[in-house]
């Protein structure tokens, strides 16, 4: 319809009309009038009380002034015979402006609202939106933005979902799936980046945390000289005890996994108690001087005596893992060797002497063949640091 079609309809909200000529007849004496039809038009949404001789609604709406286009909506249809009390709807057709996907294209429509003219227009996609208000009436030369569906793939945090979603932006996604970002979270493409259809969208949560938890700690141990043992004897009078520390810490995790944590405060709940060893300074005794040989040659020592195979993994090579990172044949010149530490005097006084003048010259079976003799004398407490450590003592 045009705009003058427009203006007549709308300057009729409730107007009663009367058709044609009312014809009479005379039978008999009698004035008979031709039959008349009371009907009512809705012309877009205008109401029209129109009394009218005509036989269909065609000429019911040449009667009430109604021109109707080629485009608009009649129902019933122009052509149908008309009856007394008979409602006839008209819809103008309105030239629009559709915009899918930055796409433009013309269409003439009836419908009333814009989510009328999304279910009626071939072009739109099922699912499709529209810029602003869905019920916001249509007007005449009004331009709709539309948005198609997208397949789109969210992976928040580790966990995809696959989605259709009517948006143009990242942050449209998001709003439209009901997603809210944390403050440190961040988002791939960015919020702001147009979205095309299988777009991979991906999400990391981000957060920091406060956590604490008790922990044990140790203290090094106190050393006294005696002059009582032989040098690199220790006995143990004290063991000592691990104290307690509430430690705050500040942690960082991507997706719950732990990325950086760092101690932001810590606290001694129950202090810890220093063990206690005396330690040997006495001159060892001098090794017996090996026999003269038979044959009057000079002094010479004989063959290495074999020591008790071991299997590995026992409890020595973890204390030689904990001594001297595992190396059996190690002097670092301080005054102990070999893989478990021994002091000379240790090492000579408790048989040593019988394998080799030094713990590291002893293959790791005659180590701890020694180390047996020195633990069945003094206890774990010989090695007092890493069996306690290893939980020995």
């Amino acid at each position: 319809m045009t705009d003058n079609r427009n203006t007549l309809a709308t300057s009729m909200p409730l107007k009663v009309a009367t058709g044609g000529v009312l014809a009479s007849l005379v039978v008999g004496g009698v004035a008979v009038a031709a039959t008349q039809k009371n009907v009512v038009l809705d012309v877009n949404g205008e109401r029209i009380e129109l009394a009218t001789l005509s036989q269909d609604v065609e000429g019911a709406l040449n009667d009430a002034g109604v021109e109707v286009g080629e485009n608009d909506l009649v129902a019933p249809a122009p052509s149908q015979q008309l009856a007394s009390s008979s409602e006839i709807t008209v819809r103008s057709a309105k030239p629009v402006a559709l915009v899918i996907d930055g796409e433009s294209q013309q269409a003439s429509t009836t419908a009333e609202t814009v989510d009328e003219l999304l279910a009626q227009s071939p072009a739109v996609a099922a699912g499709a939106r529209a810029e602003g208000d869905g019920s916001e009436p249509v007007r005449a030369n009004m331009t709709v933005k539309v948005t198609s569906p997208k397949i789109v793939a969210i992976d928040e945090g580790g966990e995809v979902t696959y989605a259709a979603v009517a948006a143009e932006t990242v942050a449209d996604v998001l709003s439209q799936r009901g997603i809210e970002l944390g403050e440190d979270d961040t988002v791939t493409p960015g919020l702001d980046e147009r979205v095309s259809d299988a777009q991979r969208i991906t999400i990391e949560k981000k957060t920091t945390d406060t956590e604490t938890e008790e922990e044990s700690y140790s203290v090094d141990a106190e050393y006294t000289d005696d002059e009582s043992l032989a040098e690199g004897e220790e006995v143990v009078d004290d063991p000592g005890e691990d104290g307690v520390k509430e430690i705050t810490r500040e942690v960082s995790k991507v997706n719950g996994e732990v990325v950086d944590e760092k101690i932001v405060d810590e606290k001694v709940v129950q202090e810890a108690r220093p063990a206690k060893i005396r330690r040997g300074v006495a001159a060892p005794q001098p090794a017996a001087p090996a026999p003269q040989g038979s044959n009057g040659g000079g002094q010479q020592q004989g063959p290495s005596k074999p020591a008790p195979a071991v299997a590995g993994g026992s409890v020595w090579d973890a204390i030689a893992q904990c001594e001297s990172g595992g190396d059996w044949s190690i002097n670092t010149g301080n005054g102990y060797s070999g893989g478990l530490q021994f002091a000379q005097g240790t090492w000579l006084g408790h048989g040593g002497g019988e394998f080799a003048p030094q713990a590291h010259l002893a293959t790791r079976e005659q180590q701890i063949a020694v180390a047996e003799r020195v633990q069945a004398s003094q206890g774990w407490g010989a090695w007092p640091a890493c069996t306690a450590k290893l939980g020995l003592r």
